[in-house]
């Protein structure tokens, strides 16, 4: 299975943990598909959402040097023991400061949708628009493909950092998003 996923993480080793949250966020991604192939759309959000989250984490690790410029040493330590794992709370902040100390443009809009899709998992359709931005399922299940498309992009420009089993995930993502 995926025993690299299931250690405590190497937060001291920033590339070791990016390698490990890139894995995981294409885990989840495949797990969002296969929930979507079974009609199962709250929990592919749930899964989107994880993989997207888990796609930030790497993201932080790789560009921690940039983002941590210009902080406090109170605001670096927390980056560097909070932080780095993208707690959801703090995931807008945290993409908005990607977007623009390592220039991943759109990053945060896309951060907004995984947002949204976390609202749909719990809340699923609303037609008050008050719990949830989904009125009906399939709007949440072209959403979480369009999610796991970019997510799918962010990874693909750091595959060089991916084991076999990584890669194979990467290319099995990328054939089943581009039929789907």
């Amino acid at each position: 299975m995926h025993s690299s996923l299931e250690r405590p993480l190497p937060k001291e080793d920033l590339k070791e943990l990016a390698k490990l949250k890139l894995k995981e966020s294409l885990i989840e991604s495949k797990l969002a598909l296969e929930y979507l192939d079974k009609g199962i759309v709250r929990n592919a959000a749930g899964k989107a959402f994880q993989a997207w989250k888990a796609l930030i984490s790497a993201l932080i690790a790789l560009n921690f040097d940039r983002l941590s410029k210009d902080l406090r040493e109170e605001q670096k330590e927390w980056l560097r023991e909070k932080g780095i794992l993208a707690p959801t709370s703090k995931l807008k902040p945290l993409s908005q400061m990607l977007e623009e100390k390592a220039e991943l443009k759109g990053l945060s809009a896309w951060t907004d949708k995984a947002l949204d899709l976390h609202d749909y998992q719990y809340n699923g359709p609303d037609p008050d628009l008050v719990f949830s931005k989904y009125t009906d399922s399939e709007t949440a299940f072209e959403d979480v493909k369009l999610l796991l498309k970019t997510l799918v992009e962010y990874v693909e420009r750091y595959k060089d950092l991916l084991d076999e089993e990584g890669l194979k995930l990467l290319d099995e993502l990328k054939n089943a998003l581009s039929s789907a």
